[in-house]
């Protein structure tokens, strides 16, 4: 349950453009208790929760329906874990994820960087974690 309210509240703040001390100034709470609530180091109390859930109220999440939230926050969470995925299959895409041309990932290939090839299948694999570390040991 303050998971789920942490991560409207995160929405929420994100959509209205309203950062962490704004948020906290507006709900009489002290930044460095948003920052940890944010970040998971902190457990809600019973205020902290009636206060996020009073602001959330007054910026009108309690306008959609239960089931409606519910399946917007299924959503949200499965596109967040798409976005997460450390794997890209195909040149093009991964071209386009490091912002580089299709002539450039293929000089950077030939230079040594790192990817998987599968001859079955005739496909390119590309880690986003061995990429990046691989760049910045440039």
């Amino acid at each position: 349950m303050n998971n789920e309210l942490i991560k409207q509240v995160m929405r929420a703040t994100g959509e209205l453009h309203i950062t962490a001390k704004q948020l906290a100034d507006e709900c009489n709470l002290t930044e460095k208790t948003i920052s940890r609530l944010f970040n998971g180091q902190l457990s809600m109390h019973e205020n902290t929760r009636l206060k996020l859930t009073a602001w959330l109220n007054q910026k009108g999440e309690h306008d959609m329906d239960s089931a409606t939230l519910e399946k917007l926050n299924a959503t949200l969470d499965r596109l967040e874990k798409l976005n997460d995925n450390p794997w890209v299959k195909g040149k093009v895409a991964f071209s386009k994820w490091l912002g580089v041309s299709y002539a450039t990932l293929d000089k950077m290939m030939k230079d040594g960087l790192p990817v998987h090839f599968v001859g079955d299948i005739d496909a390119y694999f590309f880690n986003k974690n061995e990429v990046n570390e691989y760049l910045l040991n440039k």
